[in-house]
């Protein structure tokens, strides 16, 4: 990924990391808003059950006061006219009482009009014992019934009281798990943020490191290229001097060869001795060519040993440079630092360091799993093998 796009995936997670957590409080504030109002609904509800009932027992208890009440005005309506029938047969002049007088002959004489009289105010006082009774009762019903009625009302009003107390009290509930759900969200952002912020100074570093270990590495490959460039250039002129040199020894071969073929031409028994004379000089000619071609190959083996142990140690310390971050990229060997150390040893090593040797070292690293196909291409690179 791109710096940028590096930068944009920190700050998108961020974000989305934020969201959910804000997402998750807005939840548990929503939940804990509607658990608060169903309580205050089932409050609400119970006060209106408990008002009900004390309305049913009052509306009993009234109803029982006024079938008292009622009962005590029909006693006295009975009790009025059984007193008014009471004097109405005393004063009948037909009646039991009237034949008593006219029998003792007390009809229409004081005695008689004193009698009614007497009746007349027994019926009263009968009727109005009659009614202050009545009228005690029905005062003492009506208080009653206010008393039920003040008792239900001051029921309702504890129920009042009390439903206003658990609703406060929900209320406060409500609103301290509101209020640290709320502390809670945004200590967990601040939580977060301090995160990412770390996440996002942890990527700003990273890149830093990555670009200096890539300007390391650069200057590395270009002071080695430089270093590489002056060993191909001496082994280059090693090469030049050793073909003129061996041209230089096939042409003095090749003068002797026209020198002895020259006298035995010319008479090969009377030259024998200086036709003896040239081959000799020839054989040492030739193995002062043989010894002069060992040395040469000596001399390069170990320019070309110089050369690769060059690259080994290019190879290891562009390692070094890499090893422990950005395992990921492109250009870091993946094996661990002591089979790459290994292995570079003993590229090193080796006693004739051709192509084919390397490349045989490094396929068998990679056969026994020390590398992996990118190690393979990174040290063929590093070896300048294509």
């Amino acid at each position: 990924m791109t710096e940028e796009e590096r930068y944009a995936k920190v700050e998108n997670d961020k974000q989305n990391a934020l969201n959910q957590s804000n997402q998750m409080y807005q939840d548990l504030l929503t939940s804990n808003s509607q658990l608060a109002q169903q309580q205050k609904d089932y409050i609400n509800t119970w006060q209106t059950t408990q008002n009900e009932i004390a309305d049913k027992n009052a509306s009993y208890q009234l109803g029982l006061q006024n079938q008292n009440k009622e009962k005590a005005q029909k006693e006295f309506q009975n009790e009025a006219i059984a007193s008014k029938n009471a004097y109405y047969d005393f004063i009948n002049p037909y009646g039991a009482q009237a034949e008593i007088q006219a029998k003792n002959g007390l009809n229409n004489t004081g005695y008689s009009e004193t009698t009614k009289l007497g009746a007349w105010n027994v019926q009263q006082n009968r009727t109005a014992q009659a009614r202050a009774s009545m009228n005690n009762a029905v005062q003492q019903y009506d208080n009653a019934m206010k008393e039920i009625e003040l008792n239900r009302d001051t029921t309702k009003a504890q129920y009042a009281i009390q439903a206003l107390q658990q609703q406060l009290e929900a209320s406060i509930q409500a609103f301290n798990t509101s209020s640290q759900l709320k502390q809670n969200q945004l200590s967990n952002n601040q939580v977060l943020d301090s995160e990412y912020n770390n996440r996002y100074n942890t990527v700003w570093n990273q890149i830093n490191t990555e670009k200096q270990q890539q300007e390391a590495i650069r200057q590395y490959e270009q002071n080695f290229a430089f270093e590489k460039q002056q060993y191909d250039e001496n082994i280059r002129q090693y090469e030049q001097n050793y073909a003129l040199q061996k041209q230089q020894f096939e042409e003095d071969i090749r003068q002797f060869d026209v020198n002895i073929n020259y006298l035995k031409e010319k008479d090969a028994k009377a030259y024998q001795l200086e036709i003896q004379q040239l081959e000799e000089q020839k054989r040492q000619a030739q193995q002062e060519q043989a010894n002069w071609e060992r040395e040469y190959q000596l001399s390069l083996q170990q320019l070309e040993l110089q050369k690769y142990s060059a690259y080994a140690k290019n190879s290891s310390n562009n390692y070094a440079l890499t090893d422990g971050s950005n395992q990921n990229e492109d250009q870091t060997l993946s094996a661990g630092g002591n089979k790459i150390n290994t292995l570079l040893d003993s590229l090193s090593k080796v006693s004739k360091p051709t192509n084919q040797n390397i490349i045989s070292i490094i396929n068998k690293a990679y056969n026994i799993g020390d590398i992996n196909e990118m190690d393979v291409q990174l040290l063929l690179r590093q070896y300048g093998i294509e």
